[in-house]
């Protein structure tokens, strides 16, 4: 055997058997893609715990996260040196077993259709594909042959303005003021034409000056 390397390989998690081959000084795992191991739980911190290389053994750290890390059921509290066959777990969910894996040249490769678990090398940074955004149906209408396009709706135009409903109720109220006001002035002048008459026969001036003339004119004969 010519050199040994480590090994993550998870037990429950998002990809169950997936192999992460630990060939780094230092290796963070978290739910954040920057992280070199990427375990997406929801109760797994964004960047949870971290391996150290030191003297030859994977040292194991956690980073303050909510739910904790656990190697056989106990809790970390402080750096732990990894042991080949010791379970990891990152919150409830995310489990790995800590395995050496042992290669020899001289061995002959096993096929990959006999070897159902996955591996994964971890990089430094892994590669996330850009992704190309992909025109929307509102964006693109086809125009097919025979088909008149559309022509831009007309601009919105507000309907006039309707003259107020008060500028026609205000004429027929000045037309009946005018009205009421000369039929008052009517009365007016009539009760004072009725007392005048009143006054003037209960005085007898038909034959005081100056209607005696025209009392006389008409044909009566007033009294000296």
């Amino acid at each position: 055997m010519a050199s040994g390397t480590y090994q993550f390989v998870m037990n429950t998690g998002p990809n169950p058997g997936k192999i992460y081959e630990l060939t780094q000084d230092e290796i963070t795992i978290g739910r954040d893609i920057a992280n070199n191991i990427v375990a997406n739980d929801a109760e797994v911190s964004r960047r949870h715990a971290r391996l150290r290389m030191q003297a030859g053994n994977y040292i194991l750290e956690d980073l303050g996260s909510t739910n904790g890390s656990f190697v056989n059921g106990q809790r970390l509290m402080g750096p732990h040196a990894l042991r080949p066959g010791e379970q990891i777990m990152f919150g409830d969910h995310v489990s790995f077993t800590f395995e050496a894996r042992q290669f020899d040249p001289n061995a002959t490769l096993i096929s990959s259709q006999n070897y159902p678990r996955e591996t994964y090398r971890v990089s430094p940074e892994e590669a996330v594909p850009p992704t190309t955004p992909t025109p929307s149906a509102v964006d693109y209408q086809p125009v097919y042959s025979g088909q008149v396009p559309l022509s831009p709706a007309d601009p919105y135009a507000p309907p006039p303005d309707m003259p107020f409903m008060a500028d026609y109720e205000e004429e027929p109220r000045r037309s009946r003021t005018w009205i009421y006001a000369g039929a008052g002035c009517l009365v007016v002048v009539l009760c004072m034409c009725v007392v005048g008459l009143y006054a003037f026969d209960s005085l007898d001036l038909y034959c005081t000056s100056p209607f005696r003339e025209i009392t006389e004119a008409l044909g009566f004969v007033c009294s000296p």
